[in-house]
């Protein structure tokens, strides 16, 4: 989980804005199944403000809401 961790991370930076969306929503999904609830309600943040087309940001914010929904 680690090594895959890193690898989104390191994606993440990318300059190309699409990959970079998909490696912080692939890590956010690992952050969320890791209950590391902040650091991914940051990067949903982050997609959101991103709003690309590989992420759109209804799919950021349906993401955040299911987030906070289990934890309610």
């Amino acid at each position: 989980m680690k090594a895959a961790e890193q690898s989104l991370s390191d994606a993440a930076s990318f300059r190309d804005r699409d990959l970079s969306a998909l490696a912080k929503f692939a890590l956010a999904s690992i952050y969320r199944d890791s209950h590391r609830d902040q650091d991914a309600i940051r990067l949903y943040q982050e997609l959101i403000d991103l709003n690309s087309v590989a992420v759109p940001k209804s799919t950021a914010q349906f993401e955040l809401a299911a987030l906070y929904e289990a934890k309610q």
